[in-house]
């Protein structure tokens, strides 16, 4: 009997231990990793380039779509300015003013050169236009007044021949009069001076901005005014002044044989005009500045700086370039700029404006910034800054220190070599290989020769005409 009661217990064992056994087990595991959600990209839009116009049309490009958040920084702005092809054969009536220096200097054959080319543009202007004929020396006189072409042009062309040289150079003088002998004409023609001059301005107000304030003024009347510097005697500077001022073209000839292949291309641009008054303007975003405006004048009208660019004729190419800062911003949408077109359709009294808002974005990430960067625009900043060098290089040859002259140039060749290595711009290539001419042609020439006073005008010239074409 005990030995089943032990069976028995023994058995009753072994069943708990099974049943323990069976029983699910509970399992302690470590907690699972939590796995981050990768954060949203910063989405922000950037308007880095636009497009204006009708007839006349605007491009513009800033340098990059993004910019280095929390730093200061700079930006460039490119502007591209086409206007289109006329279709109608019709072009609007013009009035001209035809301004010649009759100082002692042009005695000779630059005089007899200007008349000549005078001549010529009146001859190939229409019955329906108007010729005023302005001449100064030490004084100024009105040959002619405001004259229509129709049966009138022997006399138009006897005046000129008439014009007699002698005494000094009252450039302001003869300017005003011009100006003042087309405020009669018809607001609906197209209104210009053509001042010609071989010498410095030395009577009557002589101060260049003064003067060129005189030119800006018969602009915002409406007139333009072009200017064509004769000889290598002349102020190029102040003849480029008043032609920026005015929305004109700056010619210069080295002789008088070159007298009429620059009326001829101021012709060839009045016959063709598409469009009067071009200008264009910046509002500038807050935290934004200008820097530097290549090759134009500018002016402010409340919060517009406005760049006066003038008429244009058809087919016409004109290029403005603009240094801008801006201050540190946090990330997100950065405004710039709201850019506006303006202008006259030249064949009818339409005035057309046109706006568009420029902006970036401001990212913390460095190698997104550096890598964004526009290769047009950059290309045309470096050949501009290269063309401005040369300008002053030419300034302070003027100014008879060729060495210094001589090492600008080098300095700046240096530098434009390095950074074609990374453009690879045939543009850059191009100015390196000019530079390169420069600086032998500084070597080669002294500065009070004839042959360095044109060596100064050019190289200024060729400045000019790589900032504005």
């Amino acid at each position: 009997m005990r030995k089943t009661y032990v069976l028995f217990g023994l058995a009753f064992t072994l069943l708990l231990v099974a049943l323990v056994l069976g029983l699910p087990r509970q399992v302690t595991r470590p907690p699972a990793a939590v796995i981050p959600t990768p954060p949203t990209p910063l989405q922000i839009s950037a308007q880095d380039t636009l497009r204006l116009g009708r007839l006349v049309t605007l491009q513009g490009t800033l340098s990059s779509p993004v910019v280095l958040s929390n730093q200061s920084g700079q930006l460039q702005l490119l502007l591209d300015l086409d206007a289109g092809e006329v279709k109608t054969a019709a072009r609007p009536p013009m009035s001209i003013a035809l301004v010649i220096d009759r100082s002692g200097s042009m005695a000779g054959p630059k005089m007899a050169q200007a008349k000549r080319a005078a001549k010529a543009l009146v001859e190939r202007l229409g019955d329906d236009d108007e010729v005023a004929l302005v001449t100064y020396s030490s004084d100024f006189s009105v040959d002619l007044g405001l004259t229509r072409l129709k049966g009138q042009r022997p006399r138009v062309l006897r005046a000129i021949d008439e014009i007699l040289d002698g005494g000094g150079t009252n450039l302001a003088g003869g300017l005003t009069a011009g100006l003042k002998a087309l405020y009669p004409a018809d607001n609906a023609r197209v209104r210009r001076v053509l001042l010609l001059s071989d010498g410095n301005a030395n009577q009557g107000v002589t101060d260049p901005a003064t003067i060129a304030a005189l030119a800006a003024q018969g602009r915002q009347q409406g007139i333009t005014v072009s200017t064509l510097g004769v000889g290598v005697d002349f102020n190029e500077d102040l003849m480029t002044m008043v032609a920026q001022s005015a929305g004109g073209g700056y010619y210069y000839a080295r002789d008088g044989a070159a007298i009429a292949e620059a009326f001829d291309a101021e012709l060839e641009g009045l016959l063709k005009i598409a469009a009067r008054q071009v200008e264009v303007a910046l509002e500038l975003a807050p935290g934004v500045r200008i820097e530097e405006v290549y090759g134009y004048r500018t002016e402010r009208r409340g919060d517009r700086l406005v760049v006066p660019v003038g008429d244009l004729a058809s087919g016409a190419h004109r290029r403005i370039m603009i240094r801008l800062a801006a201050d540190a911003a946090p990330e997100g949408a950065r405004p710039v700029a709201n850019v506006v077109l303006a202008y006259e359709d030249a064949r009818g009294s339409d005035e057309e404006e046109y706006q568009g808002a420029l902006s970036v974005a401001a990212v913390a990430d460095a190698g997104q910034v550096a890598s964004a960067q526009r290769p047009e625009v950059v290309e045309a900043f470096t050949t501009a800054e290269a063309a401005q060098v040369r300008a002053e290089a030419a300034a302070t040859f003027a100014n008879g220190d060729r060495n210094a002259a001589m090492q600008q140039v080098r300095t700046s060749l240096g530098t434009l070599k390095a950074k074609n290595k990374a453009l690879k711009s045939p543009k850059v290539a191009a100015q390196v290989v000019e530079m390169e001419r420069a600086l032998d042609a500084l070597g080669a020439a002294r500065p009070e020769t004839e042959a360095g006073k044109d060596l100064v005008k050019s190289e200024k010239l060729r400045a000019y005409e790589s900032f504005v074409y």
